[in-house]
């Protein structure tokens, strides 16, 4: 019955605040980085791959 009215428990990566918030924050830390000139750590690279800009 809750699912009914509150929808699943799970949103794709693509509906989600909390993780289109780790990506803006991936592709400004990115771009800090090519700024630099240096090269950024895999979990940011992995994480400003994820999602597509809007």
């Amino acid at each position: 019955m809750a699912l009914m009215i509150f929808g699943p428990a799970e949103r794709s990566i693509h509906s989600s605040p909390r993780e289109r918030h780790k990506w803006e924050r991936a592709m400004r830390v990115l771009r800090a980085h090519q700024a630099a000139g240096t090269e950024p750590d895999e979990q940011t690279v992995q994480t400003a791959a994820r999602m597509e800009p809007r």
